[in-house]
């Protein structure tokens, strides 16, 4: 049986110093569009901004109030030898639709951003924006790069670590 915990607890604290970043970065913005609340002309390019953020702190709330805990679970399961056969209840169950939630959010949010990214590059492009924008956008520019970092590596690590350590305990459907 693999002990997959440390990797999987050391993927959690590189997740929470990720979500940090991507907070800070979500503070910031707010700040550069409420710098412009009001002007009419910002209208459209505000709406997207607050949307893409207000959507980005609710896929941290949850990863932070869900999914964390539940790795940290899985990790200490996996750690001490837990065997989901012997479990009585729908263990397995539980497992997988965790693993499918997991890559669903992952996916719906990675939809979001590229929807959003694309709405504020067409308001971006009207010349007379430009130079009132140029912070805010460099702002959300720097906070959609960095949310795609820790996406994809929620895709590439998280998401095949929970996976090892479900099938490590016999939790894979």
């Amino acid at each position: 049986m693999a002990n997959t915990s440390p990797a999987l607890y050391e993927m959690v604290a590189v997740l929470n110093t990720c979500y940090n970043d991507v907070e800070e970065l979500c503070d910031s913005a707010v700040q550069h569009a409420d710098a412009l609340n009001g002007r009419t002309i910002f209208t459209g390019y505000l709406y997207h901004t607050r949307f893409l953020i207000a959507e980005i702190r609710m896929y941290i709330d949850d990863r932070r109030s869900v999914y964390l805990p539940y790795v940290a679970e899985l990790s200490e399961k996996s750690s001490t030898g837990h065997n989901c056969m012997n479990c009585a209840g729908r263990c397995e169950l539980q497992h997988t639709a965790r693993i499918l939630e997991m890559v669903s959010s992952l996916r719906k949010l990675e939809s979001t951003v590229s929807y959003i990214q694309s709405e504020l590059e067409a308001i971006y492009a009207h010349e007379q924006l430009k130079g009132s924008l140029r912070a805010l956008n460099a702002e959300v520019q720097g906070l959609i790069d960095r949310l795609n970092n820790t996406l994809q590596y929620e895709e590439m690590n998280l998401v095949p670590g929970v996976k090892g350590a479900q099938t490590s305990i016999n939790a894979h459907g």
